[in-house]
């Protein structure tokens, strides 16, 4: 039985690494892309699309990681650019954790709810600060503002735990009685 565990965790730590692997390449190839290169030449003024790019960027593309690389490869050149796709990004993986939670249980939805809600009320709570983050880009990376990001607003949203459950509950049965 443990031969079995071991083969199926070395065969899960393969693939991670593999896709690693593999989403270095084509980010790289997207740096390169005149299509990419446009966009985000494009949403370097605005926040707002920035932000909106992550999202969709995130839940079509099922992966958080993948815009940290684009962001990062990108941050070179425009970092202002960057931040506001991390962030769309944890939101976008919110949406997809909701879309997944779809056919599981209530427990489940409720989690997948915090999780998308958290981000959301993150977003905006960030956004009027998004030119300071843009001032640390000479000490920081993306990836490690997107881990600051969400280390600061789990220990903001912490203290109000209780407050947030009930949020979340209220959202979640108002949604389950209004009509679609």
């Amino acid at each position: 039985m443990n031969v079995v565990k071991t083969g199926y965790s070395l065969m899960g730590f393969t693939l991670v690494i593999g896709s690693l692997c593999i989403m270095d390449v084509l980010a790289t190839d997207m740096k390169e892309s005149i299509f990419y290169y446009d966009l985000f030449n494009k949403i370097d003024h605005s926040s707002f699309i920035a932000v909106l790019t992550g999202i969709i960027h995130t839940t079509l593309g099922q992966s958080n990681s993948t815009i940290n690389e684009i962001a990062t490869l990108f941050a070179t050149e425009n970092f202002y650019t960057g931040i506001p796709l991390i962030i769309g990004a944890n939101i976008g993986t919110g949406v997809m954790a909701m879309i997944a939670s779809l056919v599981t249980m209530k427990e489940a939805r409720l989690t997948a709810y915090a999780y998308l809600w958290l981000n959301i009320l993150g977003a905006i709570f960030i956004y009027p600060f998004l030119d300071y983050l843009v001032e640390l880009k000479n000490i920081l990376t993306p990836a490690q503002v997107n881990i600051m990001y969400n280390i600061t607003l789990s220990l903001i949203t912490l203290p109000f735990v209780k407050y947030y459950s009930s949020f979340i509950d209220r959202i979640y049965h108002w949604r389950q009685k209004s009509p679609m």
